[in-house]
């Protein structure tokens, strides 16, 4: 399966649904870079923390408008 990567803004109380609502994230704060975020998802899903979310933040940093 092929990595796809994308970025999307929210403002504080606004969710993002994926998969059909499988996985809802919600930006619950946002004090200087940092921000709190809450995430249901359905039985199963699974998640991970790591240097591939940071490794992408750093590319945004970089100034990446598209990714192929």
């Amino acid at each position: 399966m092929a990595d796809r990567s994308f970025s999307v803004d929210l403002r504080v109380g606004e969710s993002l649904a994926i998969d059909d609502g499988k996985i809802v994230i919600s930006l619950l704060e946002k004090s200087g870079q940092r921000a709190k975020l809450a995430f249901v998802v359905e039985d199963g899903v699974t998640f991970l923390k790591g240097k591939r979310a940071s490794a992408g933040a750093e590319q945004a940093k970089r100034g990446l408008t598209a990714v192929k």
